[in-house]
């Protein structure tokens, strides 16, 4: 086997320029560039180099995957991106024009700016919701062949329907009573009463006496008063239109109207 020999024709030190932050280097690269450095043993510095030099191909391979994945990661931004757009373009039908989207954040008939344009409808939503006679149907049968006056109030946690039992309720006898919204029509000896769908109750009809009748569900009570008849039955009706048209009124300097059209 021919041996070559190595000559050494620079016996000048080492003066490399200070090119690069020490402090950037890989811990791994440290450790190994320190044993060529200082190991007495060839041997050692021998082992050091072959690792420095694995890591070194590590790291760039390291380097790859994650510019990969930064590649992947920018797709899914951009992919979320154009989801955006197109949620904000259904959202306003294509309308670019954002002075409109930040007028329509102001009620001119309640002077209130809302921070955003789902609360404002929200705020709409809400007085549909509570206000208008439209989302709940029930009807009721009796003797009368005229149009008997019906009111209805709503309460909670009466006694004997306490969720807990009996004087359980903060209140003892039930909370607040309120008067329910209602829109009523009339067929013959058929009444129907529409009501605010925040009232919608579906639980036990009872029939108390010829002018009451109750929807109990629960700790949540219905009351209906019909006058000048005798109640016979009451029942439900499930097709329920909503109301279309909302429009918010001014009626004074102090107070507004809800008007809409019947669904």
């Amino acid at each position: 086997m021919n041996k070559a020999n190595v000559e050494y024709k620079d016996p000048t030190p080492n003066n490399f320029p200070d090119d690069y932050d020490r402090n950037k280097v890989d811990g791994r690269v440290i450790v190994r560039s320190n044993a060529i450095a200082n190991k007495m043993y060839g041997i050692d510095t021998r082992e050091a180099m072959v690792q420095g030099i694995e890591i070194g191909a590590t790291i760039a391979q390291e380097a790859v995957d994650f510019s990969h994945q930064t590649g992947e990661r920018q797709t899914e931004v951009e992919e979320k991106f154009n989801e955006l757009n197109q949620r904000y373009d259904e959202q306003i039908a294509g309308n670019t024009d954002i002075d409109e989207v930040i007028d329509a954040r102001y009620s001119d008939i309640t002077n209130i700016t809302f921070t955003t344009l789902k609360r404002r409808l929200d705020y709409s939503d809400n007085a549909i919701y509570w206000r208008v006679p439209s989302g709940f149907k029930f009807m009721i049968a009796h003797d009368s062949e005229y149009q008997p006056e019906v009111s209805v109030t709503a309460y909670k946690n009466s006694i004997g329907t306490e969720a807990n039992g009996l004087d359980t309720s903060e209140t003892f006898g039930g909370d607040t009573i309120t008067e329910v919204p209602t829109y009523v029509t009339h067929d013959r000896q058929l009444t129907t009463v529409e009501m605010p769908e925040a009232f919608t109750l579906i639980g036990e009809i009872i029939v108390v006496n010829k002018n009451t009748l109750l929807i109990i569900q629960e700790e949540n009570v219905l009351c209906f008063t019909v006058n000048s008849t005798t109640i016979i039955s009451g029942s439900f009706d499930n097709n329920i239109n909503a109301p279309k048209n909302l429009q918010i009124k001014g009626l004074s300097d102090t107070s507004v109207g809800l008007f809409w059209e019947r669904g």
